[in-house]
């Protein structure tokens, strides 16, 4: 591993390499297959070092959540600025971004989360204040035509939860790849509240940003 001279950011560059490989190790084989230890080796630090930077395996899956969180919202505010996209294209390259991600996680990572209390707190409450964002992204889509008018956000963003929630309690994954599921069940919802335009833009551009 490269380190520098200035201790302030060898430190900052040893914890971006740790959740590097923290998060790639839970997406891969997912959370509780993940040891502290094993993370220290494949870095080549100490243990100790490990904990000086991470009180526990729960603070570091926690880091990585916010880290993926970030980089997300940074992808799609430099696509919004750099293309002026329709909302069509704003959810199609969600979608993109979304099923590169899923091509890349072990089902067991969604079920082992739910065994981190701190994860899953941080999960809701970002969904929470991201929701009001969301809401005006739909309402700007209605305005512009795209979705239809007699759609209650609220009840589909609720609709939305209890469907994620069903597919893991059944464990949907076992007999479908996450990213049919999230591709069935995610575009059935979008086509059902799009209007004919919105529709026309969807299918036409949906061929172009396959995974």
């Amino acid at each position: 591993m490269e380190a520098t001279n200035n201790p302030t950011e060898y430190k900052q560059f040893l914890y971006k390499k740790v959740i590097e490989a923290a998060y790639e190790a839970f997406t891969s084989k997912g959370i509780r297959a993940v040891k502290m230890d094993d993370l220290a080796k494949a870095l080549s630090i100490s243990k100790r070092t490990l904990y000086e930077i991470f009180d526990d395996k729960e603070q570091l899956l926690l880091a990585c959540i916010e880290e993926n969180s970030k980089c997300f919202r940074e992808h799609m505010e430099k696509f919004a600025l750099k293309k002026n996209p329709s909302p069509i294209a704003i959810i199609l390259e969600f979608y993109r971004f979304q099923i590169i991600q899923l091509n890349n996680i072990r089902p067991e990572f969604f079920v082992d989360i739910n065994r981190y209390p701190k994860a899953v707190k941080w999960i809701n409450n970002h969904k929470e204040q991201t929701r009001g964002e969301v809401k005006k992204f739909f309402d700007q889509g209605r305005s512009e035509g795209y979705f239809v008018d007699n759609i209650d956000f609220e009840l589909i963003a609720m609709a939305g939860d209890a469907i994620r929630d069903f597919v893991m309690r059944a464990k949907l994954f076992r007999k479908y790849s996450m990213k049919k599921i999230f591709h069935d069940l995610v575009f059935t919802i979008i086509r059902g509240i799009c209007t004919q335009k919105g529709i026309m833009e969807l299918d036409h551009n949906f061929e172009k940003i396959k995974a």
